[in-house]
């Protein structure tokens, strides 16, 4: 906390990124962190531990998944979600996405908000097309959830990250298309190269 300080209210979510060894099971210490954090931070707690994702046969949440909302929305936390449906659709093509495919989780996508401040994090393909089509359902999503008055954020990687910059844009585009009154995005500031003298 004494480190992100000085960012103000530029700190918008804390973001507590758990393993997946952290299950159902670990629900109460959560809770007491949870607790003991200042209101005036937003938290997004990001879980990968399959029991959460679990959902009975009309698709509603699992015991698991309905007892970690419950504990997030006491505190007005979020659930972060990790979609790496994309990532995992097809055999990786290059080392980036060998390497994702190593590191990342292969979870059900999950497009539910828990507060009025969802956070989605997507990871896509080095391909731009599959990144494209695969966020697809996310445009509406995000959408919504600004039809709501809720304010997203939507975090767009890429294995390589190469493209994210101008993807971001892309997505953003896309949902201003849906969301016809939500703003622009700043044109990124224009930096000389920096030398010595």
């Amino acid at each position: 906390l004494a480190l992100v300080e000085p960012l103000g209210g530029r700190a918008r979510t804390l973001s507590v990124q758990l393993p997946a060894s952290f299950g159902p099971a670990d629900l109460s210490p959560l809770a007491r962190f949870l607790a003991r954090l200042p209101a005036e931070h937003r938290c997004g707690v990001e879980v990968r531990h399959p029991e959460f994702f679990a959902v009975d046969a009309s698709g509603a949440p699992g015991p698991a998944g309905a007892a970690l909302t419950s504990v997030l929305s006491r505190r007005g936390a979020e659930w972060i979600t990790f979609d790496t449906t994309v990532l995992f659709a097809a055999a990786p093509t290059s080392d980036a996405e060998r390497e994702g495919w190593a590191q990342k989780p292969r979870l059900p996508r999950r497009t539910e908000a828990v507060s009025d401040e969802p956070v989605a994090r997507y990871v896509g393909r080095d391909d731009v097309d599959a990144t494209i089509e695969g966020w697809q359902p996310w445009v509406e999503v995000v959408a919504e959830w600004l039809r709501e008055g809720r304010r997203p954020t939507f975090f767009l990687h890429t294995p390589d990250n190469d493209e994210a910059l101008g993807l971001a844009r892309r997505f953003h585009d896309q949902v201003r298309a849906l969301v016809p009154g939500l703003a622009p995005l700043p044109e990124p500031l224009r930096m000389t190269p920096t030398t010595l003298f």
